[in-house]
């Protein structure tokens, strides 16, 4: 994908069960430039996969926000060739034939760099690409499968696509991620004991599922369920292949109503 864009990017061992890619530039270059060139790597991604990344692989982009509060710090990362942490191996780089790198020096030496004029030309190039390629689906509505729902459980379903995207997936595929379960948990879990077992019944779609493990981890239940801004920064792809419409109307000290 990097190729097509005219870029190179550098695979690296992680030192544990994962690869990072790398890209380097001439410059400091704002945050706000790269998030959207991540999204434009994302969305490409999604239509070479059908529109769907592999369900066994993660993707985390860095940086993912544009803004850190105040007093905060972003996202951390292990520098190139750093040793993990878990394992103690160090992370290494890999050649096009995902061997390592045996002589640095001749390496470090031909890394390709780019400016920020390079990233603005690729923005605008694919930027009306995506919008040609984008076409918004719609998430199956039918929720029989889920039986009897609570209220405030079919609301949500009905009127957020992520959500229904969500539950639709473990019951179609029987597999959700560990980020995708807490996502689920830390949605519905917060509306009682009807959500709790709610998220029973989507679990159970799994072909892991385990009553005692999926129990464990609501009584680990944080105090305040995960933000709607949360949720769209972390499934960029999903909320823009099924629409992200969702209404909310905050009220002071209460729960918000959609």
């Amino acid at each position: 994908m990097l190729k097509k864009m005219g870029l190179t990017g550098y695979v690296e061992d992680s030192g544990f069960r994962g690869y990072h890619v790398w890209l380097f530039f001439t410059e400091w270059i704002p945050v706000r430039y790269l998030n959207q060139f991540t999204d434009c790597v994302q969305k490409e991604l999604g239509q070479n996969e059908g529109n769907e990344l592999t369900n066994e692989i993660t993707v985390e982009l860095f940086p993912n926000s544009a803004r850190i509060r105040q007093g905060k710090f972003g996202q951390k990362i292990k520098l190139p060739l750093g040793v993990h942490i878990r394992t103690g191996n160090r992370s290494l780089f890999l050649d096009e034939q995902f061997m390592p790198v045996s002589d640095y020096k001749e390496f470090f030496s031909g890394i390709a760099k780019y400016s920020l004029d390079v990233v603005r030309k690729i923005l605008g190039m694919y930027s009306l690409e995506m919008k040609e390629k984008t076409q918004t689906k719609e998430v199956d509505r039918n929720l029989e499968r889920f039986g009897t729902l609570p209220e405030s459980v079919r609301i949500v379903l009905e009127r957020c696509s992520l959500m229904r995207y969500l539950c639709q997936k473990a019951a179609t595929t029987g597999y959700l991620s560990h980020f995708e379960r807490m996502s689920v948990l830390y949605v519905f879990a917060h509306m009682g004991d009807e959500g709790k077992e709610f998220v029973h019944t989507v679990m159970g779609f799994t072909l892991n599922y385990q009553y005692n493990t999926t129990q464990k981890f609501i009584m680990k239940l944080p105090e305040k369920p995960v933000s709607c801004v949360k949720l769209r920064e972390q499934y960029k792809l999903i909320t823009v292949e099924y629409g992200c419409s969702c209404n909310f109307r905050q009220t002071k000290n209460l729960p918000r109503e959609s």
